[in-house]
């Protein structure tokens, strides 16, 4: 298995992040790759401003060959919408009251789960961790 730094707590986000946000209108860390996790600036009012968190990868690259099959086994789809399905499940198993600050946007070739809480996505990042950890033994 290729996926080797899945402890997305570690994320530091950029001391001065609305400024890059502000001059480049979104910030994206590749430290977690096949993962990516993006801040854009949208309209809006959310308890963080106007910013929008976003986990994100493509189930469909070679990484995720042994974890597909994991997932498969479990009767999900090896797709990005058997992947969101997934992983919103296994997150409202451990904060169910996270799942309803979550919004997911997935495609065939996407696993997208998005918030505007800052608070929120520290808390997703954890227990995505915790999931893919679980999955990786």
């Amino acid at each position: 298995m290729l996926i080797n730094k899945i402890d997305f707590y570690t994320l530091n986000l950029p001391s001065n992040l609305h400024r890059v946000l502000e001059e480049e209108g979104g910030w994206e860390s590749e430290e977690f790759l096949p993962f990516f996790i993006n801040v854009d600036l949208v309209e809006g009012e959310s308890e963080d401003g106007d910013l929008l968190f976003s986990f994100q990868f493509s189930p469909s690259s070679q990484e995720f060959e042994g974890l597909n099959e994991i997932i498969s086994s479990r009767e999900f789809d090896e797709n990005g919408y058997g992947w969101t399905e997934f992983l919103m499940n296994e997150i409202e198993k451990l904060d169910q009251d996270l799942v309803s600050d979550l919004e997911v946007d997935p495609e065939a070739e996407t696993c997208s789960i998005v918030t505007t809480s800052k608070g929120s996505f520290e808390k997703l990042l954890f227990y995505l961790t915790k999931v893919f950890q679980e999955l990786i033994r």
